[in-house]
Formats: C-alpha cells, structure tokens, sequence
C-alpha cells in the first residue's frame, strides 16, 4: 500500500516553509483582482495543508495524486479561458503550478524552485500593465524573496530579520548598476516588448467600433486615463472639446458600427477648415485599436503612420498597443465638403428592413410637416428638448426595436440613446447620418499644466449630410442637457437630480492628491513607459553616440556590462577576502617562522613564547619581553611598531647562534 502515501516529513522545513509561502502570498497578490476565487482559493489552501503536513509530520501526497492536481489544474485553465495563451490565463497556471509545487516540497531545494516560480509570478504583472506602483511593488517582491531565499538556505534557526534584511538590501544594491546600464542601453524595437495577447481577458480599452443602447453608459464607470493633452497657446472651450474616434456608418441589429467595407465612390473629403486652430500634443494610452484620437477635425499630425480615412477617421496601420505620442494641429469649426454619389447616399440612409417602425412613421411626419431639411432637424431637436425626455446613466432595459422603445415608451436614456435615435430618424427622414464616438471634455490638471480625458468622458454624437455644409456635427445630447458639454459628466448628472459619479474628488485635498498622483503618472509614463527607440536614440546622441544602431548599443551595454561585472566581482574579492595581518601580527609570525615555532590558530602568543624557551632555553626571557610588547601593540596599542620589529631582528639574530634543542612542536 505504498503507492498511497508519498514522502514523508521530518519538520525540519517547518520555518523556511512559512518564508517560501510569505513571499510567494506577495508576488501572487496582484493577480489576485484577476483571477477567480477559485485559484486564489487553491493556492492558499495549498500553502496552509502542506505547512499543517510538516508541523504535525504528516505523508506528502503520493505521486498518482499530484500528476491528477496537475491535470485537474490544466483543464480548469482551458475550461475557464479557452486556452493557456494570454496574460491571465497564463499567469493563471503559473499560480496553480507554484500550488501544486508547494505540495511535494521534500527538500530545501524544492522552495528554490518555488521562489523562482514567484519571482516570474511578480513579474508577470507586467504583461497586464506598467503603472507607476509596479516600481515600489516589484522592489518589494523581490526583497522578500531575497529574505525568503536567505532563510531557506540557512539550516538550523532563523535568522533574524533585521540580519536578513541588511543582506538582501546588499544583493538588490548590486543589481542596481546592471538595471540602470540594461534599462539606458538596451536595444529597443519598435511595437510591444512582449507580444502576449490580452483579447478576451475583460480588460476596458474604451470606445469600441460599435455602438448600441448601454454601451458607452457601462464605459462611464471606469475613471481608467484615456489620453493626456497638453495645448500649446490657446484652449478651446470646453463646450467644443470633441475627440473625434471611430466612424460609424452601419447599422446592424440595434447597433452602429464601423463599415466592414471601404468607402466606394466616395467623394466627401474635402475639408474646409475655419475658426481657430489648435495646436496640441497627445499621449494616448494603448488600446488594442487602429484609431487615434483627435481634436474634431486633426489637419495635420507628427505620427509616421498615420492617415485619414474618407469618413476623417485618423487611423494606424498597427493595433495601438503601447503607449503613444504624437503633436496634432485641429480645428473645431470645418465644413466637410464634396458631393455624396447616389451609391454612397443610399447606404448612409439605409436602415434595416422592418425595424422601429413608429420611429420611421414619425420621422416621416416631422419631415412632411416641414419647409426643409434644416427646419425638419431643428423639431427634432426640440422634440428631446421639451418632451420630457431625461439623461440618465441607467436607463431601463430595450428590446429588439430598441428607438420605438426609448422614443415613445421609456425617454431615458444616455448619449447612445439619444444620439442612436437622432441618426435613425435622420435616415428615416432621408438624410444621411452617421454615428461618431469618442470623448467629450476633459479636466485640466493644473499641476502638470495638461487636460485629462478619462474613460468616463466617452461621448456618442452624429454627423448628418446637408447640400449646403457638407458633413455637419448635430448632438443630441446638448438638447436634453447642455450641462453635460459645459460642464461635464458629473456636473450635468448632478443636475437632474442624480447622485453623479460618486467620484472621491469631491473633497479638496483629494483633489489635489488625485492632480498630483496623476502627473507622477504622466511623467512616469513619458520617461520610463515613453523611452522607446525613437528616445533611447535622441538620448545616445545627447551622450554623444552619433550613430545609435542596435549593433552599437548592444556592443556598449556588453563592455559597460562586464566592467560592472568586473567591479562587483572586485568589492566582493575584497569584502570576503582573509583578513591581511597588521604589522605587528607580520613580526610576531616572523619570528615564529625563522625559529621555526610551530602554534596553533587558537594558541595564544604566551604558548608561543613558552615554546621558544622550550627549544631556545637562553632565549627564554628575551622571547618573554618579545610577546609582552607584541601583546601591548597589538592589543593595548601602546608604543610603536619600530621598537617591535627591532626586538624581533635580535631575537631572530641571538637564535641563530644558540643551538637549539630537539624538542619540537606540530
């Protein structure tokens, strides 16, 4: 019945167990929001039964056991995430595995390995993301597996901590030289450093290409950063702050999104730009699309990759997936000018067969009842205005006729509602319109001198097509509450009675903490998150580097790498190097060489010079002064060296004319 009981425990991993699982309980910490409860469960479970087992001498589990935990492990990842491809799905079994480590840990080199698994584990909060708090929190990872990895190397009793702390502040001083020359010289290449997918893993990347009922409303809850602004010369006002992002064109189903074709025929670029232009540079946060965003219309930008689209939608040619920054010029007030072939006006009129019919019955009404298109779009308006229509940010539920709904039955809603409807009666009535989404306003921080657009700020809002103007910008939103666009989101919910966003902000020196937290953020994001190749390059030419390829810098980070290397091994070399004799001591074990006087390390001098007269009997009392002096230099620090090594020369000089006896000493 072997084959039911694994190894047992003898105790003696009792203590470096519990410093293995305390820095392996840190380094899992900040997966902890990402994960079920179910891992996080298990690993705790793990960690408590196998320090009970070694406490209490208890069986590990036999081998059959943990090969099944394995398994059960690996399809409770592939049930759970489809795959073990991805950040959390990864990160996921990497905890699990470190778990079912713990459970046949029989030897101290088994917590070696855990503390390997728990320094990947910490770093593994990379690949989700790089805030400013992953600095601070990776230091202290990894000081507590330095702590952790002294203490289950050391048999026998702990050491303290204060002893543990000081030697693993030693090692990490060490590394800091290595970081420093690997961080500055450090090919870098262009996209992301790491490129692990993250679809599917519920992580906010803000506007998507479609937009229905409820969609934006959800978005509103995240206080996540978007993109920073910071203008050069003057603000617009806040009231026409329009990030312009997707385009979109189609409807399907309850919801518009961006055309899975490109525009065929389409002859409405031109722009006509007028009013005030803006200059301004912005740091957008990745989001996983090909958009950018910008200031309603960009005329010119500094990204190399960069291109309008005919519906004036800046787009990448890569997904954005880390952060970037460009200078953009825009202007507020344009005309989008042109003329629409009959193809592309059908299709931006189109609307799915059967669908709201009393919204298409009143748009037809309002539009019979009117002299023409501007009067037709101006009851329209009015109609949200003075029809007790209500902006909310939870709005009940719609069906499949989702405009028939929110326009005759619940006119509640937030601005996907009213801008959806705006657009469907508009192509009801026959004028082409289409749905943009993006971020309205923003909130300057005065600390950093730039405007912050949150995720909270997203903003839906419609373009309809006029012979006369071209492309026009209508929002909706501002008939219902023109609060929203001049003062923002929570001023404008505030309003109407609603309790707002709730946002902490509300007290003053929370403010003030929040505008200083956020600029450490955009400075760490511009220096450590920002020094990519087009940095690093301004920067070796700044050192003087004029030809900063990568060949060049990783022969530099190689040379600056070994002379670090060669400086460490060095201060070690020296640091844990026997200690050298002083003077004194060299005198004292010359003579004891030259008489050829045999004492041991734990002897002290007095046998030494009870050995000298032993084999010198005439020198008994000169060897006597010898060790005295030698005893008071050395010890008392009385009189000099010179009168030492003098009596050392005529003791040396007096045994080589006195025979000596046989008697001798190993």
């Amino acid at each position: 019945m072997r084959w039911l009981r694994g190894k047992a425990t003898s105790g003696e991993l009792e203590a470096p167990l519990v410093w293995a699982c305390a820095a392996l309980a840190v380094c899992f910490a900040p997966h902890v929001l990402h994960f079920p409860a179910w891992i996080t469960a298990a690993t705790i479970a793990a960690g408590v039964w196998r320090y009970t087992a070694e406490r209490r001498r208890w069986h590990l589990p036999p081998l059959w056991l943990r090969a099944l935990l394995v398994f059960a492990a690996l399809a409770g990842v592939l049930a759970l995430y489809a795959g073990i491809n991805g950040v959390v799905p990864g990160t996921a079994l990497l905890a699990l595995m470190a778990a079912l480590k713990i459970l046949e840990t029989h030897r101290r080199r088994d917590l070696h390995v855990v503390l390997f698994i728990a320094l990947f584990l910490s770093l593994s909060s990379l690949l989700r993301e790089q805030a400013l708090w992953s600095l601070p929190y990776l230091a202290v990872a990894l000081f507590c597996c330095l702590v952790a990895w002294q203490q289950v190397a050391r048999e026998g009793t702990p050491l303290p901590i204060r002893v543990v702390s000081r030697g693993a502040g030693r090692i990490a001083r060490h590394a800091v030289p290595l970081l420093i020359a690997f961080w500055v010289l450090f090919p870098r290449v262009p996209g992301a450093f790491w490129a692990v997918p993250t679809q599917g893993e519920g992580a906010s990347t803000g506007i998507s290409d479609r937009i229905e009922p409820g969609s934006i409303a959800a978005l509103i809850a995240s206080e996540a950063v978007a993109f920073r602004v910071e203008f050069s010369g003057e603000l617009p006002p806040l009231r026409e702050m329009y990030w312009r992002g997707p385009v979109m064109e189609a409807v399907v189903g309850r919801a518009w999104q961006v055309s899975d074709f490109p525009p065929m025929n389409r002859r409405d670029t031109d722009v006509i730009y007028t009013g005030q232009s803006y200059r301004y540079r912005m740091t957008l946060q990745p989001t996983g699309q090909r958009w950018l965003f910008g200031l309603d219309v960009p005329e010119t930008w500094n990204h190399p990759g960069a291109r309008m689209s005919p519906t004036q939608q800046l787009m990448v040619r890569q997904p954005i997936d880390k952060r970037l920054v460009t200078e953009l010029r825009s202007y507020t007030r344009f005309k989008i000018g042109g003329d629409l072939s009959p193809r592309s006006r059908d299709r931006l009129t189109y609307l799915p067969g059967g669908s709201n019919p009393k919204t298409r019955q009143l748009a037809k009404d309002l539009r019979a009842a009117s002299r023409d298109e501007q009067e037709f779009i101006a009851k329209v308006l009015a109609m949200f205005a003075n029809d007790n229509f209500v902006y909310t940010l939870k709005p009940p539920p719609l069906g499949l006729n989702s405009m028939d709904e929110f326009l005759f039955t619940t006119r509640a809603g937030f601005c996907e509602h009213y801008a959806s409807a705006f657009a469907t009666l508009m192509r009801a009535g026959g004028i082409p319109a289409r749905l943009i989404g993006g971020y309205q306003g923003g909130e300057l921080n005065p600390l950093g001198g730039y405007w912050i657009v949150r995720q909270s700020d997203a903003h839906a809002w419609v373009e309809i097509w006029t012979e006369d103007d071209g492309w026009v910008r209508v929002d909706p939103t501002a008939a219902v509450s023109s609060v929203r666009l001049e003062s923002g989101l929570d001023a404008a919910l505030r309003s109407t009675g609603q309790s707002g966003l709730g946002r902490w902000l509300d007290f003053e020196w929370l403010t003030q903490a929040g505008f200083t937290w956020d600029a450490l953020n955009a400075r760490w994001d511009e220096w450590v998150l920002g020094y990519g190749p087009e940095t690093q390059q301004r920067f070796m030419r700044w050192l003087g580097m004029d030809d900063p390829r990568w060949e060049r810098l990783a022969t530099m980070l190689g040379i600056v790498t070994a002379l670090i290397l060669a400086v460490i091994a060095l201060r070690l070399a020296r640091l844990y190097a026997k200690p050298q004799p002083d003077e004194a001591r060299r005198a004292y074990e010359r003579v004891l060489r030259r008489l050829r006087i045999t004492v041991a390390p734990h002897e002290s001098a007095t046998i030494a010079a009870e050995r000298i007269a032993e084999r010198y009997p005439s020198l008994a009392g000169d060897a006597a002064r010898f060790v005295d002096h030698y005893q008071a230099i050395r010890y008392a620090g009385v009189d000099t060296i010179e009168s030492l090594r003098r009596e050392a020369g005529a003791l040396i000089s007096a045994a080589r004319s006195e025979p000596a006896t046989t008697t001798t000493h190993r």
